[in-house]
């Protein structure tokens, strides 16, 4: 994609200030449309600084773009909504069931900016094998069509979104609602408590 014309910004998602000094660059250059929150890791203790800490740090710190998407897991059905004695700072191994519920919160954190969450299933990665029963295909598709669609159904905020997606919008079945996708409020002053950790306040973030 760089060979096509792309940008391309690096930084480890482990340490804030790589993140800080990413979304300044990110906030220096054209304004963008989208940001898909794709990067995850499945254990060890950088779980919880990349895949809750980080999106949140990059999205709190940038004025656009004009729609987020998050990457979601059904896993965060067996997530605890209780952040007393979570380790944010990574010194020992997160729970990835934990950070894919408090991750997929986040898609509810802007009201106003199309926000999502989407779970791409079981499918054939180096995480879930090569016996995983679900598209692949399907799961970027739908990510890339709440990116880039322009209908009602994808402009929509605050949901979780599981394949297929049609091309004009996600059949019936497509979506979660409570408690597929979980509130701002997963635990009690839990994304004031992202602030701080963060260290990064958002006003146009819900945070109560």
């Amino acid at each position: 994609m760089v060979a096509r014309g792309a940008d391309l910004v690096v930084a480890d998602f482990t340490v804030r200030d790589a993140v800080r000094r990413m979304a300044a660059e990110l906030n220096g250059g054209e304004p963008l449309d989208a940001v898909i929150h794709n990067v995850g890791v499945w254990s060890g203790p950088a779980v919880l600084p990349v895949n809750v800490i980080a999106p949140y740090l990059l999205a709190a710190s940038m004025p656009t773009p004009c729609r987020l998407v998050y990457l979601s897991s059904s896993s965060h059905f067996i997530g605890r909504p209780v952040l007393e004695g979570v380790d944010w700072m990574g010194r020992s191994p997160g729970s990835y069931a934990h950070s894919k519920l408090f991750g997929t919160a986040e898609a509810r954190l802007r009201p106003g900016t199309p926000n999502n969450a989407v779970d791409p299933g079981w499918v054939a990665t180096k995480m879930g094998g090569p016996g995983a029963p679900d598209d692949l295909e399907l799961g970027h598709q739908t990510r890339g069509w709440l990116a880039v669609s322009d209908t009602p159904e994808a402009m929509a905020t605050g949901r979780l979104l599981v394949p297929p997606a049609a091309a004009a919008a996600p059949p019936g079945g497509a979506r979660r609602g409570v408690p597929g996708l979980p509130p701002a409020r997963a635990g009690r002053g839990d994304w004031r408590r992202a602030q701080r950790m963060s260290g990064v306040p958002r006003s146009g973030m819900v945070t109560g």
